[in-house]
């Protein structure tokens, strides 16, 4: 958490105030540090200053920001990120570092600074292990099969992999497969295009629905204005241990996984 709907939900808010903008300077406050990557704060700072971020786009989870000279910034919110513009320096306890853009300030909030902040030369490279974005047009249930071919892992597993198929995380996975009518543990050998052409839609369904709701909050989740998602109030099974499917009225049941919690409706997806 954040996943894709919540990336895509702050990307979109924030992109008219930062595209075609010039860094003017970079801050990184002392608890900022540990963010940073590969370069020290000053040497970040002397990359990014004068730049122009021409364009701001997702893969998956990662922001990046297309810098003028081919160059990059890329962000993961990792678990508790948020950007958030503001007409002044955000004066919050866990704000780790700012875009000074001119007109507005772009900063990055993390309580648990688990987020990353890096600059990078060569973007492909850098994202080179990411798999295709799961609201890529060129996805479909031909690729996600392909993506599959050979493996014996679960359909959970698959799902979460972000090697596969980028923006996925245990959220949305456990939707995803409720809708798809999958038991979590089903190993992707096992299934037939006709159900993975029910999986691709499910996907498609669960993360478009959840980003016109500005995504999901069940902790910490902040958009860039500081609000919370609403699509916890559309979840069919995650977070609902012991509580009626609102489909067939069984319990819905949590077991462990990997060691993640994944719910499921066992009457629901046999």
């Amino acid at each position: 958490m954040p996943e894709l709907p919540e990336v895509h939900t702050i990307i979109y808010q924030i992109k008219p105030f930062v595209e075609k903008s010039i860094i003017r300077n970079l801050v990184i406050f002392p608890k900022g540090v540990k963010m940073i990557l590969p370069y020290s704060v000053e040497e970040l700072r002397q990359n990014v200053k004068g730049k122009t971020i021409k364009k701001i786009e997702r893969l998956g989870k990662y922001i990046i920001f297309n810098l003028s000279n081919s160059e990059n910034i890329i962000a993961h919110l990792r678990m508790t990120g948020s950007l958030q513009i503001s007409k002044h320096v955000l004066n919050h306890q866990h704000n780790r570092l700012y875009l000074d853009l001119g007109e507005v300030y772009l900063n990055f909030i993390d309580l648990r600074r688990f987020a990353t902040f890096h600059f990078t030369k060569n973007k492909s490279e850098y994202l080179k292990k990411v798999g295709m974005d799961a609201l890529d047009k060129k996805l479909n249930v031909r690729v996600l099969q392909n993506l599959a071919r050979n493996s014996s892992v679960s359909i959970y597993k698959f799902l979460l992999d972000q090697q596969k198929i980028a923006g996925i995380g245990n959220i949305y996975a456990n939707e995803i497969m409720f809708l798809a009518q999958i038991n979590p543990e089903c190993s992707v050998n096992k299934i037939s295009l006709k159900k993975w052409q029910i999986i691709f839609d499910k996907i498609k369904l669960t993360l478009e629905q959840a980003i016109s709701f500005n995504g999901t909050t069940i902790l910490n989740f902040k958009d860039s204005h500081d609000e919370s998602g609403k699509f916890q109030e559309k979840l069919f099974v995650y977070g609902r241990e012991g509580k009626l499917c609102k489909v067939c009225g069984s319990k819905i049941l949590r077991k462990k996984i990997n060691g993640r919690s994944v719910f499921y409706c066992l009457n629901c997806q046999c």
